[in-house]
């Protein structure tokens, strides 16, 4: 099981339980009681549990508890009508020829169900049900990164370390965040879903972040990018004063649909 992975579970398992012990944590992670106890040293530093006597707590936090309980169908259904508008102008920035990476996510969910039946791209993605829409279309290529499958989220794990997005270059990707915050950055509620962007990121050429507003000033505990390294922002006009300020200011590139 790889690092991410872990934490992740460590994080959940911690949650679901209400304690668990060192002794514990290492029979189901498989992994020595040192390694779950740098771990622990880890998570608890970054205030995600809380670290007791032979093992860890949750934290009292609704923050956790929302994230844990995340899904993304029902993420579908938030926030419908701004999801729809950012996914119709992110099509538009679509052109024939290119290679293109849609991330999992229920604005992209939207976006891959209004893109034409039959288009010249090259399309990647880790998300069963992003593919499975892709596949319905008459696309040049259709390029799927597999792994161990985390339904609630619809993203593949690269068992491989994400190596595959090594040898694959993108002109366009659109990513999305559960968090977006003028400090802290692009967040993720997985150290995994994070790795994963962070690959994508620097494999494409230009990257374009599709988020409604409520997705900014949040924080999430898995960082993955600055603003800074976004080429282009599509969001609602929902957007509060003060992030457009910010983006203003430091010439972050953006759309309001």
């Amino acid at each position: 099981m790889k690092k991410n992975t872990r934490l992740d579970r460590i994080v959940k398992l911690c949650n679901e339980k209400g304690y668990v012990s060192i002794s514990e944590l290492a029979e189901l992670l498989n992994v020595s009681k040192i390694t779950v106890r740098r771990d622990i040293e880890l998570l608890n530093n970054l205030h995600l549990i809380k670290k007791v006597k032979n093992g860890v707590q949750p934290l009292e936090s609704q923050y956790l508890a929302d994230l844990l309980n995340y899904n993304i169908d029902e993420a579908c259904n938030q926030n419908v009508k701004e999801k729809k508008e950012i996914a119709k102008m992110a099509i538009t920035l679509i052109d024939e020829g290119d290679t293109v990476f849609f991330d999992s996510g229920s604005t992209l969910y939207y976006m891959v169900k209004i893109l034409q039946d039959k288009i010249t791209i090259t399309a990647i993605c880790y998300g069963l049900k992003i593919a499975d829409i892709l596949n319905s279309k008459q696309l040049t290529n259709l390029i799927t990164v597999g792994g161990l499958y985390h339904k609630e989220i619809d993203m593949f794990e690269s068992l491989t370390n994400q190596n595959e997005f090594n040898s694959i270059r993108a002109q366009k990707a659109f990513i999305s965040a559960f968090g977006v915050h003028p400090q802290a950055g692009l967040t993720s509620g997985s150290f995994f879903a994070s790795s994963m962007r962070k690959k994508v990121i620097s494999s494409s050429e230009k990257i374009i972040l599709l988020a409604d507003s409520t997705k900014f000033g949040k924080i999430e505990w898995a960082y993955f990018a600055s603003l800074k390294e976004i080429d282009l922002i599509i969001t609602d006009n929902g957007l509060k004063p003060q992030y457009r300020e910010y983006l203003d200011k430091n010439e972050i590139n953006y759309i309001l649909v």
